[in-house]
């Protein structure tokens, strides 16, 4: 039986574990799982290696507002636009404060 992506992910992070882009990945695929608490925690470990990675506080608000935790979502997402606008990246800045702008408070 072939492997799965997540099953694909987990053993190439085997081999890299510090790799920001595969951790993202599994990040990602356990979104995609609706495996939220597995998909904060690995989007915390791509912020451990990467604290600059506007993408992944986007993404980790996102599942946080997706379960209620509102605070806790503004808190990801202006952790995010301040990331993209160090990186220079006015576009995300702007997507991820629209983002957090329509949260309900």
């Amino acid at each position: 039986m072939p492997l799965t992506r997540l099953e694909k992910l987990q053993d190439m992070l085997q081999d890299s574990p510090e790799d920001v882009f595969l951790n993202y990945a599994l990040a990602m695929e356990f979104v995609s799982s609706d495996r939220k608490d597995d998909a904060l925690s690995a989007f915390s470990r791509v912020l451990t290696l990467d604290p600059q990675n506007s993408a992944a506080w986007f993404q980790k608000a996102q599942v946080l507002a997706g379960m209620g935790k509102f605070d806790a979502a503004r808190d990801s997402g202006a952790q995010g636009v301040a990331a993209a606008r160090a990186s220079g990246d006015q576009h995300a800045a702007e997507e991820i404060g629209a983002f957090v702008e329509s949260l309900p408070l």
